[in-house]
């Protein structure tokens, strides 16, 4: 990246063993699976998961985003990605989800994305973009995995667009 203007983080608590958890986000071609505003996904560059693969998406607004794999650390549980095609304001953006063990029978999934706003645009406006987006896909990992979601203390959240236990 040429330069990261801006930087947000956002962190879930989730019930489900960290394990299980990276099981479903390390699976590079299936962010559908878990994120609802893919409406669909595959792999189109490569077929092992490892750095160097691409995704595309299809969102449910019908825009197609084309992602890169650039890390991928499964000790860690750390996945690492760049954007390379995106409906967004931005001139370029990099996204890092990790997966941590928490309090017994909950883990702490953390997203992190450094982007490069489009000229003319606020930053925070990315941020909130971001922001929204990881709301999204932490509440589609509950979904998925049948567990509650919760935000941990230091997210910082703002126009919340989803309810984030995933609980009736």
């Amino acid at each position: 990246m040429t330069q990261s203007h801006g930087e947000v983080r956002f962190a879930a608590e989730i019930a489900a063993d960290a394990n299980r958890i990276w099981s479903k986000i390390r699976d590079f071609g299936r962010v559908a699976d878990w994120n609802p505003i893919a409406s669909s996904s595959h792999l189109v560059v490569g077929s092992d998961i490892k750095p160097g693969i691409e995704r595309e998406l299809l969102t449910t607004d019908g825009s197609s985003v084309l992602e890169r794999l650039t890390g991928l650390d499964d000790r860690a549980r750390r996945l690492d990605y760049e954007m390379l095609s995106f409906p967004i304001p931005v001139t370029e953006q990099r996204n890092e989800i990790r997966v941590d063990p928490a309090e017994a029978g909950w883990s702490l999934v953390t997203f992190v994305s450094r982007y490069v706003p489009a000229e003319g645009v606020a930053g925070e406006d990315i941020a909130d973009i971001n922001r929204n987006a990881f709301v999204a896909a932490a509440a589609g990992l509950g979904r998925l995995l049948e567990a509650e979601v919760r935000l941990s203390a230091g997210s910082k959240e703002r126009n919340p667009s989803l309810p984030i236990s995933s609980r009736s």
